[in-house]
């Protein structure tokens, strides 16, 4: 029973009614598979301005190790850095309650890094996707579609899409349509560093706590590696819990890194 879409009650599903004379076992499938709700993030940063350590949370890196780390639970901004950069986006994120929500929202294309704030409150926003509209024109950082928060603790979360990448770097779990769910680490898909001696670190917080609960250093390497980790995970989430991945290394200051990672889902009611 390792990742359960749905706990289903066996004891009311296996009885003796419902097994016909001369019958053997009856079965009742509880592990959907594949698995049908995934989360996938991507994160990127590094310039001559990067720092050794540091949260992974923006375009850039946030200095200091095991410091409190406070979400924002409010309303995020959303603005495009292009003029006339009419999108229509979808947030996928996690109200006060833990559950997930989403909205759509349209970029209005009124001008060059003119905020708009979300219609709804989050403490976290997992995703944005374009819905319509059509694609990014290929501009660089000329045409841009930013969601972002500043936390209670002065850390920048920002989702970023561009012409060609994507970035959502900080994940919280959260239930859907009533029924509790968790979330587990299945995989870090791609990773790449340009500077040795560079441990990637995810920090786990819990529910409404402001420091990390625990802390997995998940590599030590300067080169484009994945890895998979077994179905039942070595990383767990419940809803409220959110994960940020951390960097630290020695040396120079100025490198480049960027990875992906995996979160599957599965429901415990």
């Amino acid at each position: 029973m390792n990742n359960p879409a749905i706990l289903n009650p066996i004891n009311t599903k296996l009885n003796i009614s419902n097994v016909q004379s001369s019958s053997g076992i009856k079965v009742f499938q509880v592990n959907p598979n594949p698995i049908t709700e995934i989360h996938t993030g991507s994160a990127r940063s590094g310039d001559t301005f990067s720092i050794p350590s540091g949260y992974v949370v923006a375009d850039s890196f946030k200095p200091v190790y095991g410091t409190n780390f406070i979400p924002f639970y409010g309303k995020w901004s959303i603005y495009t850095s292009g003029t006339g950069l009419v999108r229509v986006i979808t947030i996928t994120g996690v109200d006060d309650s833990n559950n997930e929500i989403t909205e759509d929202i349209n970029t209005t294309g009124t001008g060059s890094n003119i905020s708009i704030l979300t219609n709804k409150s989050y403490k976290m926003i997992n995703e944005i996707s374009l819905k319509s509209g059509g694609p990014i024109p290929s501009s660089g950082w000329i045409n841009i579609i930013n969601a972002y928060v500043t936390t209670e603790t002065g850390y920048a979360i920002s989702l970023l899409i561009t012409d060609n990448y994507k970035t959502n770097p900080v994940f919280m779990c959260s239930n859907k349509n009533g029924i509790k769910r968790n979330a587990r680490l299945r995989s870090i898909n791609s990773l790449y560093i340009t500077q040795p001696n560079t441990d990637l670190i995810l920090h786990i917080f819990k529910n409404n706590t402001t420091v990390p609960n625990t802390a997995f250093t998940l590599y030590n390497i300067n080169t484009t590696q994945g890895i998979t980790f077994p179905e039942d995970g070595i990383v767990e989430l419940e809803p409220g819990d959110y994960a940020i991945f951390y960097h630290k290394t020695t040396g120079r200051l100025s490198y480049y890194m960027g990875f992906n990672f995996t979160w599957s889902y599965y429901y415990t009611s």
